[in-house]
């Protein structure tokens, strides 16, 4: 395409030349035409990546699950509390690693039908830590639904609540060993009272 000479192109080497002008056109205006969504796709990457930052940054466990329930996203706090890389947590096995086994069935049974149902539910359960103790935690679910009313998705946050359950369940305790006491004082009361080689 280059001569150090001045000289006329001959037919063939003019049609080489439009080709080449029209190849670089195309290239030049599909360059112009993708620009805008390439900067579009590019803004949308850089918000979920900030979205992502911000959510990392909350200290509570949240998971983005697919409508049928299955893991896609876990939250750092989540992943930092578990144990567990984000892939573990998006295996299909990965409650029967973190459930308490007494809550397993069911937290199982009671999730399968709420989300069945399609609408906002919560449940409480264990879950074990990467210090292998198990908390008690508040899940809350709530669904996305696209334009028809389609889940898209279930977000699902969990709230520590080991320390309110721990103090119901000593309260529990307390109010069990009254009524002992009291059982028992009552019937001594009975016996006591109701004897009558005792009231002679």
């Amino acid at each position: 395409m280059y001569y150090h000479e001045v000289r006329h192109p001959d037919p063939a080497e003019i049609q080489l030349i439009d080709y080449a002008s029209r190849i670089a056109g195309i290239a030049i205006e599909r360059d112009r035409s993708q620009s805008p969504l390439t900067l579009a796709f590019e803004k949308i990457k850089k918000s979920e990546a900030q979205l992502r930052q911000m959510v990392d940054a909350i200290p509570q466990a949240i998971a983005v699950l697919d409508p049928e329930g299955t893991v896609l996203y876990a939250n750092q706090w989540m992943l930092d509390y578990t144990g567990l890389s984000l892939e573990e947590a998006m295996a299909p096995n990965f409650r029967t690693k973190v459930v308490h086994p007494e809550d397993l069935e069911g937290v199982h049974d009671e999730r399968r039908n709420a989300l069945s149902r399609a609408m906002p539910f919560e449940n409480e359960q264990r879950a074990l830590g990467k210090d292998r103790k198990y908390r008690w935690f508040l899940i809350r679910y709530n669904p996305l639904r696209d334009e028809h009313g389609c889940i898209l998705r279930w977000y699902a946050t969990e709230t520590d609540i080991d320390d309110r359950k721990q103090a119901e369940q000593r309260i529990r305790n307390e109010n069990l060993a009254l009524r002992e006491e009291i059982d028992l004082s009552s019937m001594y009361e009975e016996i006591v009272g109701s004897s009558e080689s005792l009231a002679v």
